[in-house]
């Protein structure tokens, strides 16, 4: 059964973009994707930003970090990238920009997405559970 977490980042979108696209992990870049935003972690942290600018501003937070991770031998490195777009397709529901990258350097796969906290549509921050009282509906879990 894979494991979920998420994470805030305040400081690096490039760096973490960076991190998540290495081709040492991703075999190359074979099992990175994305969804409305350019393929470099640079012009990728730009899109967000572009989006960010056009968004409320009233958070620090810029970005989402979300870790899927499988038990060693439970799917292949393309039944973890389609798990993961189901998740971002399900979460996200086409609302944020993301990035989409397993990586295949330890025992065990697993799936890291980075996704803006701006809205494509309306400019609002990204809302969960944790920052909206205990709204279940809500929940990434």
């Amino acid at each position: 059964m894979a494991y979920t977490s998420i994470h805030t980042i305040r400081a690096t979108v490039s760096a973490a973009i960076a991190y998540i696209t290495n081709g040492d992990k991703t075999r190359g870049g074979v099992y990175v994707n994305s969804y409305a935003r350019r393929a470099d972690s640079a012009g990728a942290s730009e899109d967000f930003r572009a989006v960010r600018n056009t968004g409320t501003g009233r958070t620090q937070i810029l970005a989402y970090h979300m870790i899927q991770s499988f038990a060693s031998g439970e799917v292949t490195p393309e039944q973890a990238m389609q798990i993961g777009e189901e998740l971002c397709d399900r979460y996200l529901k086409g609302d944020y920009q993301y990035v989409i990258a397993v990586h295949n350097d330890k025992d065990h796969l697993h799936c890291h997405v980075i996704f803006n906290n701006t809205n494509l549509c309306n400019g609002l921050s990204f809302t969960t559970e944790h920052n909206q009282g205990r709204k279940n509906e809500r929940a990434w879990a």
